[in-house]
């Protein structure tokens, strides 16, 4: 979380720098019958259809040593 500065702390915390918590704008190319499906399994799991793209691809791609 981004604090307000002061003289004995600074304006972001160790959490901030986490890779899991900085966001990066990405344009992408998607088959639109592909996105009408996240968005319908999205809106059955209470999300919005980026979180689940990206909870989804965290779990595909981030996947440690499972070839």
């Amino acid at each position: 979380m981004i604090k307000n500065k002061t003289k004995d702390e600074s304006i972001l915390t160790q959490e901030d720098l986490n890779p899991r918590n900085i966001k990066w704008r990405l344009t992408m190319l998607i088959d639109l019958d592909v996105l009408d499906e996240i968005k319908k399994q999205a809106k059955q799991y209470g999300l919005g259809y980026q979180s689940l793209i990206n909870s989804t691809s965290r779990e595909v791609f981030m996947r440690k040593n499972k070839h």
